[in-house]
């Protein structure tokens, strides 16, 4: 299958038929798979840096919503809030 077979399968993961892409659409999906392909997610991470936006650490916000959860629920099952 090689090279091409991940490209397109690539290619029509960010350009899917349901969205109806138009060329602008078309041409961004291509710049991402040739980033991905030759790169790997790290591409879009300084694509994006360079435009100025900085992208989140998603491990940290699920390790941060996690804490929270769980602080939340030994708050909630505590000798205080079972008396009420």
């Amino acid at each position: 299958m090689g090279f091409f077979y991940y490209f397109f399968s690539y290619l029509w993961q960010q350009a899917t038929k349901e969205t109806h892409p138009s060329l602008p659409t078309i041409e961004l999906a291509t710049f991402l798979a040739v980033a991905h392909i030759s790169d790997g997610s790290s591409a879009l991470t300084r694509v994006l840096k360079e435009l100025g936006i900085v992208p989140s650490n998603p491990r940290k916000k699920r390790a941060k919503l996690e804490s929270d959860r769980i602080h939340h629920s030994q708050r909630k099952s505590g000798d205080p809030a079972k008396k009420k």
